[in-house]
């Protein structure tokens, strides 16, 4: 297994192509981001060394329930 890249400081985020934008992602690529200690509470999370804020969940729909009972 390889190690993650190294993160870049805080001070360089802004040039990065993920930070001010929706991201599109798939369900399982959400849940490899990881959260980094300085970052903590910040809802700033990472994907290799790009910082991300904000998701877009996009996939395929294979199943959908409907309740009516509200």
């Amino acid at each position: 297994m390889t190690t993650p890249p190294a993160l870049y400081p805080s001070h360089c985020h802004v040039l990065s192509p993920t930070l001010g934008r929706w991201c599109p992602l798939r369900a399982v690529d959400v849940f490899a981001l990881r959260e980094v200690a300085e970052y903590e509470g910040q809802g700033i999370y990472f994907h290799l060394n790009h910082p991300i804020k904000w998701v877009r969940l996009t996939g395929i729909i294979v199943a959908m329930d409907e309740f009516y009972s509200r």
